[in-house]
C-alpha cells in the first residue's frame, strides 16, 4: 500500500537527479573527461558560437529525453501498463548504449596530446598529433 503512494515522489527524485547528473557531466570537460561540454568549452574559448549552441542544445535534449523516458516508466508503473514501462526502459537503455558506444569503440591510444583551451593551442596540438600519426 505504501509503495504505490510513494512512487510519484520517488520517481520525481530519480528524474531530478538524472537531469542533474547530465548537467554535471556536461561540466566534466575541465577535468579531462569527454562530454558534450567539450563543444561548449571549445566554442567559448574560440568564440565559435555554433559549437556552444550545439553543446547546449544537445545536452538539454539529452536531459529532456531521459526525463520523458523516466516519466513513461512512472506512468506505466502507476497505471499498470507494462508496455509503457517497457518502452521507457528500452528508451533509457538505447540512450545509455548510444552514449557509451563512442568510448568503447575508440581504440586506445598510446600518446595523449594535451593543449590549453585557446585557438592557437588547438592548432598546435593538431599539428603535433598529425606528426605523431605520420611517425607511426
Amino acid at each position: 500500500v505504501e509503495l504505490p503512494l510513494a512512487l510519484p515522489v520517488i520517481m520525481a527524485g530519480i528524474r531530478t537527479s538524472a537531469v542533474w547528473v547530465i548537467g554535471t557531466a556536461t561540466l566534466s570537460t575541465p577535468i579531462g573527461q569527454t562530454s558534450l561540454g567539450n563543444y561548449i568549452f571549445a566554442g567559448l574559448q574560440t568564440q565559435n558560437w555554433v559549437l556552444v549552441l550545439f553543446g547546449c542544445v544537445a545536452s538539454a535534449l539529452l536531459a529532456l529525453a531521459v526525463d520523458q523516458f523516466l516519466t513513461l516508466i512512472e506512468r506505466g508503473l502507476r497505471e499498470r501498463k507494462r508496455l509503457h514501462a517497457m518502452l521507457g526502459s528500452v528508451g533509457i537503455a538505447v540512450l545509455v548504449t548510444a552514449t557509451l558506444i563512442p568510448s568503447v569503440a575508440r581504440a586506445p591510444s598510446t600518446y595523449v596530446v594535451g593543449a590549453k583551451t585557446f585557438a592557437e593551442q588547438y592548432v598546435l596540438s593538431a599539428l603535433i598529433e598529425q606528426r605523431l600519426q605520420a611517425a607511426r
